[in-house]
């Protein structure tokens, strides 16, 4: 691999017109003004907007918080809110039909970086698959901040489904009290 990277080197040209950057990032900022609009709509008591949720844990999470974060909706609405520090890290698998991912990276990276903030934003459907996991937060003491976004579905294949015209089948999701279950397991919980 080095010898193949140091032979192509030389046949590189280099670029230093940044023009086409500075009109993307400039264009970028459009969209994040346009984003905001989902933000000012914070929803309603029991129906709190997942854009303002995370929004507001942008501003609240520390400079050098690392954010984990399950495949699907949790991971749309982490990559459009939470602003890159310099010293903030996410991780997730980013791999299409993966799911469940956000609390054992949680669980690593509060292992790895035990005087980080580390906040995992979970779908319903993940942390549902992942509910043995909590009881290793407990026991091993980690301080992981755990988000549910709990929109009764697995959204991502909702939204894919209605986009292609599939007709939705099995994508709802009956959950249980995830509240009663933190506290159960000897965390504290809070509902919003």
């Amino acid at each position: 691999m080095k010898d193949t990277l140091q032979a192509l080197l030389p046949q590189l040209e280099i670029k230093e017109d940044v023009a086409f950057l500075d009109q993307q990032l400039e264009f970028y900022q459009e969209v994040k003004k346009n984003l905001q609009s989902f933000v000012k709509d914070t929803g309603k008591p029991n129906e709190i907007h997942p854009e303002f949720v995370v929004s507001v844990i942008n501003e609240l999470a520390d400079k050098d918080a690392i954010f984990t974060v399950d495949t699907g909706m949790s991971c749309v609405w982490a990559a459009r809110y939470i602003d890159g520090t310099g010293g903030r890290k996410m991780l997730g698998s980013f791999n299409h039909g993966s799911m469940a991912n956000a609390m054992p990276q949680a669980i690593g990276a509060a292992l790895a970086r035990p005087d980080q903030q580390v906040i995992a934003f979970c779908g319903d459907g993940g942390i549902s698959m992942m509910l043995g996991d909590l009881m290793t937060i407990v026991q091993y003491q980690l301080h992981v901040k755990i988000i549910v976004f709990n929109n009764r579905s697995l959204g991502m294949v909702k939204l894919e489904k209605e986009v292609a015209g599939i007709p939705d089948l099995e994508t709802d999701m009956l959950n249980p009290d995830f509240l009663k279950i933190a506290e159960a397991m000897g965390m504290t919980g809070v509902e919003y």
